[in-house]
Order: C-alpha cells, then sequence, then structure tokens
C-alpha cells in the first residue's frame, strides 16, 4: 500500500518561508545536528584504540601514531580525556540543537497563527457562516499547537536520525562491508512495515482531528446558550450529545493509537533480531580475524547508535504524517482565495454626495435566491427607511454596501461608481453600521464606544453617551465609562448592550450610517430618547434605518419595502 506523502511535502513547503525567516535558528539547528553526528561517530573510537593497543598489543593507527603518545599511563590519560570530550561536545551540540529547535518552532509558528488570524478576519462572512466558530478555534489553537510540537521538530529529528544512520552505515561499509549489507537488509522489513501502517495511521488521524473540531464547537455553543440549557432542563442531553461526540473522538484516538502500538512492537522485534543476528556474525568475525575486539566494540556501538534512529525514525515519521493533517487544515484557511477583495487599480472612495444605487443586484445565500434583479436608491443626506419581514433580505441588503458579501449579478453604485472599484478600507471607514446583534468587547465602556473611533477624545465621548440618553446608568456603575465590560457584555442588560452598540455607530465620523433595528432591546421609555438623538445626530448625514416597523416612518422619508422572499 503507497504512502501518499503529498499532504506533507504540500504542509512542508507551506510552513517553509515561516521556518526560513528565522535562517540564523536553522542555521544553528543544522550546525549543531552536525556536530551531535560527527560526535557520535568518534565515541567508540577512543575505546577501540584502548582495547587493541593495551590488551591485544595491535599498534596504534598509523593516521594517529604522531598524535598519541608511547607510554601506556600517558596512552590511557589522553584516550579517557578523549572520551570526556567528546561526551562533552555532544552534550553541549545536543543542548544547542534543542535549545533552538524549540525557538525555531515557535517563532516559526507563532507568526503561522498570526497570518492565520489576519487571514480569518480578511475571508468574507459566508466563510464563517458555513463553519461552527469552535472548528474555527481549533484550527487556531489545536492545529498550530501540534505543528508547533511536531512539524519543526520532527524534520529535524528525522534527518538527523537519517544523517547519523547513513555516516554510522558508512564507517561500518569500510570496516566491514559484508556484516554492513546483511544490517541493511535486516532494516527492509521495517521499511516495508511502515509503509503498510503509514495510511491507516494518517486517516486515523484526519477522522481523530475533525471529531475534535466537533468536540470544541460543541462546547462553544453548549457554554454560550448556559441560560436557555438550565431553563429547559436541557443538561441531561446536552451532557448526553457531548458524550456521543467525545466517543467518536475517543474511538478515532485509539484507531491511531492501535496502528502506532503495531509500529513501535514490529520496530522492537526487527531490533531485537537484527541485533542478535549481527552480534553472532560480528564475533565469528573477530575469531576469524577479520575484525579486531577493538572494532567488535566499533561495530556494537555504532549498532547502538543505529537502535535510535531506526526505533525513532518510524515512529517520528508517523508523528509527521499525523501533524500534516493539521498542517492541510491551517494551510487550507492560508490559501483561501477571498471573494471579497480589492481590485488591482482601486482607489479611495470619496464622501457620500449625491446616492447610492441598486442596479439588478440578484444575490444566492445558502442556495436560497434573497434579492432579484434589485434596483433602489438611497438619495445622499437623506434617511431612507428599509421595510420587510425577518427573511425579506433586509440585513442582506445592507451588507453588501460595505461589501461584506458581493452581489452575483448586478451592481452597487457610490456616487456613480462601483463600490467594487474601491480600496475596501476606504469604504468601510465612509460607513457606520450598527448591526442587528451587538457586538461587545473585552473592554471598558469607553473602549466599546470608542472602538471605530480610536482617536476620539474622552469629552466628544461623554457628549455623545449625554445626548443618548445614556448617561444615568452609565454613571450609577462603580467607574462610569471606565467600567470593565465581560466577555459579550456579559454584566451588561440586552437594552445597555445595545445602547453602547449605538453610541458607536453613532460616534464614527462617517457619512453613511446604517442602523439595523435600532430599538432592538430598548424599552419604550429609552426608545423615544434615542430616536430624538439619532435624528439630531443623522441630520446631515445619509442614513438607512433597517426595520419592520411602519411607524418609524416619517413625511419625508426615503422607504424601501422588501417583500418577503424577494
Amino acid at each position: 500500500m503507497a504512502i501518499r506523502w503529498g499532504p506533507v511535502w504540500r504542509t512542508v513547503r507551506g510552513l517553509a518561508p515561516y521556518i526560513c525567516a528565522k535562517w540564523t535558528r536553522l542555521a544553528l539547528t543544522i550546525l549543531a545536528a552536525t556536530g551531535v553526528t560527527a560526535m557520535r561517530l568518534l565515541e567508540p573510537w577512543p575505546l577501540k584504540i584502548l582495547i587493541d593497543v593495551m590488551f591485544f598489543d595491535h599498534p596504534v593507527p598509523s593516521s594517529l601514531a604522531g598524535l598519541l603518545p608511547q607510554g601506556d599511563l600517558e596512552l590511557i590519560i589522553v584516550l579517557m580525556a578523549a572520551t570526556l570530550l567528546i561526551a562533552g561536545a555532544t552534550a553541549l551540540f545536543f543542548y544547542i540543537q534543542r535549545l533552538q529547535t524549540s525557538a525555531l518552532a515557535i517563532e516559526a509558528t507563532t507568526s503561522l497563527r498570526t497570518d492565520l488570524y489576519t487571514k480569518l478576519h480578511e475571508l468574507p462572512l459566508s466563510f464563517h457562516e458555513q463553519r461552527q466558530s469552535g472548528e474555527i478555534l481549533m484550527r487556531l489553537t489545536g492545529d498550530i499547537r501540534s505543528l508547533r510540537e511536531s512539524f519543526v521538530s520532527l524534520p529535524v529529528k528525522i534527518a538527523g536520525n537519517l544523517v547519523l544512520g547513513l555516516s554510522v552505515l558508512t564507517v561500518m561499509f569500510l570496516m566491514d562491508g559484508v556484516l554492513t549489507l546483511i544490517i541493511v537488509v535486516l532494516a527492509l522489513p521495517l521499511g516495508f512495515g511502515f509503509a503498510r501502517l503509514a495510511r491507516p495511521m494518517r486517516a486515523a488521524e484526519v477522522n481523530r482531528r475533525r471529531q475534535e473540531g466537533r468536540l470544541f464547537a460543541r462546547t462553544v455553543e453548549t457554554l454560550r446558550a448556559l441560560p436557555a440549557i438550565r431553563i429547559f432542563t436541557a443538561e441531561g442531553r446536552v451532557k448526553a450529545r457531548f458524550e456521543s461526540t467525545d466517543r467518536e473522538g475517543i474511538c478515532a484516538g485509539k484507531r491511531a493509537a492501535k496502528v502506532d502500538a503495531r509500529l513501535n512492537a514490529l520496530t522492537s522485534l526487527l531490533l531485537t533480531i537484527a541485533t542478535a543476528a549481527i552480534v553472532g556474525l560480528a564475533t565469528t568475525r573477530v575469531l576469524a580475524g577479520a575484525l579486531t575486539a577493538g572494532d567488535l566494540v566499533v561495530f556494537a556501538a555504532y549498532m547502538r547508535n543505529l537502535h535510535k534512529p531506526i526505533r525513532e525514525t518510524p515512529a517520528a515519521m508517523m508523528r509527521l504524517l499525523r501533524a500534516s493533517v493539521a498542517g492541510e487544515r491551517v494551510l487550507a484557511v492560508l490559501l483561501k482565495r477571498s471573494e471579497v477583495a480589492d481590485p488591482l487599480n482601486a482607489h479611495r472612495a470619496g464622501r457620500l454626495r449625491e446616492a447610492i444605487q441598486f442596479e439588478q443586484v440578484s444575490i444566492t445565500r445558502r442556495g436560497i435566491p434573497v434579492l432579484d434583479r434589485f434596483d433602489c436608491t438611497l438619495p445622499a443626506g437623506r434617511r431612507t427607511v428599509l421595510l420587510g419581514q425577518s427573511g425579506s433580505g433586509k440585513s442582506t441588503l445592507a451588507s453588501l454596501i460595505p461589501r461584506f458579501v458581493d452581489p452575483d449579478e448586478g451592481r452597487i453604485l457610490w456616487d456613480g461608481v462601483d463600490l467594487r472599484e474601491f480600496t475596501l478600507k476606504s469604504l468601510r471607514s465612509r460607513i457606520a453600521i450598527l448591526f442587528q446583534e451587538s457586538a461587545i468587547f473585552d473592554l471598558t465602556i469607553a473602549g466599546n464606544i470608542a472602538y471605530g473611533s480610536p482617536r476620539m477624545e474622552q469629552q466628544a465621548i461623554e457628549d455623545l453617551v449625554g445626548q443618548l440618553g445614556l448617561q444615568p446608568w452609565i454613571n450609577a456603575l462603580p467607574k462610569g465609562l471606565e467600567t470593565p465590560v465581560f466577555e459579550g457584555g456579559a454584566n451588561l442588560s440586552g437594552g445597555q448592550r445595545q445602547g453602547i452598540a449605538i453610541a458607536r455607530a453613532l460616534l464614527k465620523d462617517a457619512p453613511l450610517v446604517i442602523l439595523d433595528e435600532p430599538a432592538n432591546a430598548l424599552d419604550p421609555g429609552l426608545q423615544k430618547v434615542l430616536a430624538g438623538a439619532i435624528d439630531r445626530l443623522c441630520a446631515d448625514r445619509t442614513s438607512l434605518l433597517i426595520t419592520h416597523d411602519c411607524q418609524a416612518i416619517k413625511a419625508d422619508d426615503n422607504v424601501i419595502e422588501l417583500p418577503g422572499g424577494h
């Protein structure tokens, strides 16, 4: 059964720029790994010389005759010192390798995570709507962690083991070619076993990652809905659903562990057989005079050195195959082309002076037609009221103006210019939006209000809060505007969150203000105050009011009605 290395190479190519960007650490890692290999090769030679010279009266190797002393005691001291020096150098090189590999992994994957986070912000809303938030978070956390732990350190380990193995085999071949060829032949079954187990291991890992993403998504969903779960006494059902998903993940993990265990068992068995055979054959070669006793020591040491690469490399390659699953999931997002992007010759959008026009606009969401050859005009400097029942496409129409999505057909003009000719940043800087669902951030109240206008002075924020009638409840808080807001505005009421969102939209100095159901979650008294304040603050701006309430219409409003489903 062939091993599918394509995903691994794709992941390597995708990560290569992040690793090569840290070239100094990469160079130090390679140098340190080379040093470790060199020291492993030198490690048994002082003992070989000591045994051959001191116990079997063999001469000192001619290449070292001028470097080693003639006296026995002096020779012992020099060889022991060489052994200690090699051991110290090995430890130093190994320390540098581990340190630089860890730093390289952390720095490279941190840059990768930042790019992934940025890409998630660039992708259209349709991408996020089609996926569970927990599954996206899994890519940003679990998959990146898997790459950090495996995909930087493992290639270094595999490459180091291969170089060490080839170097050891080369030296062994020069010492005794026949014995070395026998070692290579005995290692072949391990390669066949690895090839047979690699594909089921990857399939099991793909399934395990998918189940982990589902479990993460399900956990996020239930934690956000705790009040609803409790009021409907659905704890038992939620737990059963969680356990079902968890069991599927456990089964996938067990399948991966089973394949891993089979590989480890195969490796251990073949190593034991190979070691016994080599020791027996090497001993007969010594007795036949083809090798010295010191050569046998070198062979034994090199066999021990080969144990580590032979035992670790298949397991490391299995882990690399598993990590490539995480790499593919991350790269699938990074390489995804955004449907909404700046054109090549984009220019800045100016302040709206004439009108926004929809010309034959059609759009389908999740396979359902929302707008079909739709035409309308939003005159500059006036309020347009967009009426329609739930599901009629009001919010979709509003999302077309800042280009959260683009229409499938038709075009939208800003003072006669197609929106797609502007840079996204300049277009969106001209628009302030109050969304139907108030977005509240883990900041202070002032920080939330000024989120779209971070350079706005404190006095401007206080003035706006006063005009909107939000001052009484904000001043009643322990720290007023500087009161911290919990995640999602958990320490605020629905009306308070809506008030902050309205203030944030109106604080932004944008020529176009879009208000999607601004009266949502507000009590009647605050609705009146806010309605008057919004009218005053939008008097010299173009505004689009999205509502299903006909009573919100005024005599001078430009009214557009969307029938349900069109």
